[in-house]
């Protein structure tokens, strides 16, 4: 039994809907450098060798407005919500902010704070000293951090202290 033309165009239109979809999610979500927009997140990943601590400088004075040290296997992602501030002068914007695992693409920011007008300030990213580990009690990885009682038992791994050849032929 064949399908009539006129009985594809909803099956076509379906499938072009999907198309569009994935294709707008597709560029949401927390990545390194921001999402491409005007008022978009920014997220900075701290790894082993490239530790990251963040500031905000207020270019007027100098002054360090905001700083955080990333720990290493996590992420923090920033937002400026323009007018969000406490001083319509000094300080009429607020960043929002949070640190998640690296790889986290989506989450809320739970922590904000006022900070000074986009034109009078900036971003000073500076780099640790590496290679730099985790902390105990960090465990990262694709479970996350996961309850010791949670973690997966170790797998079997093969001896290589004898003779044998490690292939056979």
């Amino acid at each position: 039994m064949s399908i009539a033309p006129h009985n594809r165009l909803p099956r076509l239109k379906g499938a072009i809907g999907l198309a569009l979809a994935t294709a707008a999610l597709a560029g949401c979500g927390y990545r390194s450098g921001g999402q491409g927009w005007k008022d978009s997140s920014e997220t900075w990943k701290s790894t082993e060798f490239l530790p990251v601590t963040l500031t905000l400088i207020d270019v007027r004075s100098g002054e360090e407005v905001w700083t955080q040290d990333v720990p290493v296997g996590y992420q923090i992602v920033t937002r400026f919500i323009t007018g969000g501030g406490t001083d319509r002068v000094e300080r009429p914007d607020r960043l929002e902010y949070q640190t998640f695992q690296n790889g986290t693409h989506f989450g809320k920011l739970r922590s904000a704070i006022a900070v000074p007008p986009a034109n009078s300030r900036r971003w000073e990213i500076t780099y640790r000293q590496g290679p730099e580990y985790a902390e105990d009690g960090l465990r990262t990885g694709f479970f996350g951090n996961m309850p010791p009682w949670l973690e997966l038992p170790p797998r079997h791994q093969p001896d290589l202290a004898n003779d044998r050849p490690m292939y056979e032929r």
